[in-house]
């Protein structure tokens, strides 16, 4: 990985595009901000899609998750949104567990709570979980990925 991203700064940058590219099953370019984006589920079903459309709300409780969700959200080119006024949430993890956020989580303090216990600095690995919200602040979630942190 070091030697890919040496050259300059297009080249770190070509290299970032692509791994989120194959994180988000993204084309490796970027669409139009109007265009919905797909994220494809983990390890549960491969064939189901999550459609993730703003307004976005983050949650990411350290400084390398929420400089994860930061990038993701760039590549979508879409923007934080408070989570009164979003319709989805955008969670990002570090966990040495397979699927670290519980399904049992119905609200949005749950999923904050859940969120903030995990192995955030030391996981080894980055979940990357897409959630719907309704006006209740009820959550149910639409996909799961997680890839190794660098």
């Amino acid at each position: 990985m070091r030697t890919l991203l040496r050259g300059g700064p297009w080249k770190r940058r070509a290299v970032i595009v692509l791994l989120l590219s194959a994180l988000c099953a993204l084309p490796f370019w970027t669409r139009p901000p109007s265009a919905k984006t797909e994220l494809r589920d983990g390890p549960y079903d491969g064939t189901t899609q999550a459609q993730i459309r703003g307004p976005i709300a983050v949650i990411a409780p350290s400084v390398s998750t929420s400089m994860m969700a930061r990038r993701i959200l760039s590549q979508l080119q879409l923007s934080e949104t408070p989570l009164k006024r979003a319709d989805q949430v955008l969670v990002v993890v570090r966990s040495s567990l397979n699927d670290p956020l519980s399904y049992s989580d119905e609200t949005v303090c749950e999923l904050k709570k859940d969120a903030e216990d995990q192995l955030n600095i030391a996981g080894p690995d980055f979940h990357i979980y897409v959630y719907n919200v309704d006006d209740a602040l009820r959550v149910s979630r639409l996909s799961h990925r997680s890839f190794p942190a660098e």
